[in-house]
């Protein structure tokens, strides 16, 4: 659905609401049906499994390893 293309009284019309609010008979009905509105809280990531999952990507590790490479062979302007 692109709700985005709706105009407001079509919305209205498909949640079968209007602009005051919901009635209270509606509210407890959809609240058994969907549920609270209440993100999950999800697991932590800490500052390090942050800082190394960025060492995932291939290019990173590519110039890493250029960086590395460049130092060794005395280039240090260039490391």
């Amino acid at each position: 659905m692109n709700w985005h293309r709706l105009n407001i009284r079509e919305v209205y019309a498909l949640l079968a609401v209007n602009a005051q609010c919901l009635s209270a008979s509606v509210a407890k009905e959809r609240l058994l049906q969907c549920g609270t509105n209440v993100l999950q809280g999800g697991k932590k990531k800490t500052i390090a499994v942050i800082l190394l999952a960025q060492f995932k990507d291939v290019m990173i590790l590519n110039l890493l390893a250029d960086a590395v490479i460049s130092g060794i062979i005395g280039g240090l302007s260039d490391t």
